[in-house]
C-alpha cells in the first residue's frame, strides 16, 4: 500500500481500573502516565498522583510521520515511583493497528495486557481518540467527534478481508505478532517461555524472539514481511497461514526434544 505522510495525534486519553501497588505490605494507588510509541518515537503524558483512574489532558503528536497499512501504535501505562523513588514500572500495554485511522478519526477503548510476571491479571483499560491528518489535504483539525461515537473494546484483532485473487508477479505479505494471553503451561511449575512461528509455506517461515518466562502472557510486537511470487507456491486465497506457539525449552531436554507445542492457529 502507498505510504501516506501527515500528522498523527493521540488525544482525550482516559484510564480506568489500574491495579494498586504494594510496598512492604502496604497497598496504595499508582501514579499513572500514558506513553505511546509510533515508528520508534515515544511520547508520554504527565503522571496523575495516586489514582486508579486517570484523565490526561495532554495531546501527543507526531508531525510529518509516514504511515501505511499495517502500521501500529503501542500504548503503555506506567506508574511513577512504583517501588522506589525515581523508579517507574509498566502497568500494562497494548498494540493497536492504525488502519482505521487512515480513513477517519477513531475513538477506542483498549484493554491493557499485564507485563510478564505481574502479580495481577487485570491491568485496566484506556480510552482515547486517534486522529491522522494527511499532509496532502488541507492542514486543518477535523471536526470534534460526535458524542454518539462509542468506543469499542477490542478483545480480538480485526478480521482481514483477503482479496479473491492476486495479480501475477511479486507481492508483499505483512504479519505482525502483537501479544498472547492465557497460554497453557507445559512445565511442572506452570510457566511458559513462548515464541511464535509463522508459516506461509514449507520454505517461507519466520519466528519471534522467545518472550521472558511468565504464567501465560507475552508481548512481542514483531512484524515480518514475505515477498511472494507465482513461483513459490503461495496462494493466500486457497491456502492458509499457520501460527505455531511454542514453549522454548533449555538444557538437556531442549537439546533432545526441541520446543513444546502450546497450540496452533490457521488463518484461511
Amino acid at each position: 500500500d502507498k505510504e501516506r505522510r501527515g500528522r498523527m495525534k493521540v488525544a482525550r486519553a482516559e484510564g480506568r481500573g489500574f491495579p494498586c501497588k504494594s510496598h512492604l505490605g502496604v497497598k496504595s494507588k499508582p501514579s499513572p502516565y500514558l506513553a505511546a510509541s509510533l515508528k520508534g518515537e515515544c511520547k508520554r503524558t504527565q503522571h496523575v498522583d495516586s489514582s486508579s483512574d486517570a484523565c490526561w489532558k495532554e495531546e501527543l503528536c507526531w508531525e510529518d510521520v509516514a504511515l501505511q497499512k499495517g502500521d501500529f501504535i503501542v500504548i503503555e501505562v506506567c506508574s511513577k515511583g512504583w517501588a522506589k523513588v525515581g523508579r517507574d514500572k509498566k502497568i500494562g500495554s497494548v498494540a493497536y493497528c492504525l488502519d482505521p485511522c487512515l480513513e477517519a478519526p477513531q475513538q477506542v477503548t483498549l484493554r491493557l495486557l499485564p507485563p510478564p510476571n505481574a502479580t495481577y491479571e487485570d491491568a485496566g483499560s484506556v480510552k482515547l481518540v486517534l486522529t491522522f491528518v494527511d499532509s496532502s489535504q488541507q492542514l486543518q483539525e477535523p471536526e470534534e467527534l460526535e458524542e454518539s461515537l462509542d468506543g469499542e473494546v477490542l478483545d480480538e484483532a480485526p478480521k482481514l478481508e483477503m482479496p479473491r485473487s492476486f495479480r501475477p508477479g511479486p507481492f508483499l505479505v505483512y504479519i505482525t505478532i502483537h501479544q498472547a494471553r492465557n497460554l497453557a503451561a507445559t512445565r511442572a511449575n506452570k510457566t511458559v517461555r513462548p515464541r511464535v512461528v509463522v508459516k506461509l509455506s514449507p520454505d517461507m517461515q519466520a519466528r519471534t524472539r522467545a518472550a521472558p518466562r511468565s504464567g501465560g502472557s507475552a508481548l512481542w510486537n514483531e512484524t515480518f514481511n514475505f515477498t511472494c511470487t507465482i513461483n513459490n507456491s503461495v496462494d493466500l486465497h486457497h491456502n492458509k497461514i499457520t501460527l505455531d506457539c511454542e514453549d522454548v525449552l533449555k538444557g538437556v531436554r531442549g537439546a533432545l526434544h526441541g520446543p513444546d507445542l502450546i497450540g496452533s492457529f490457521d488463518i484461511s
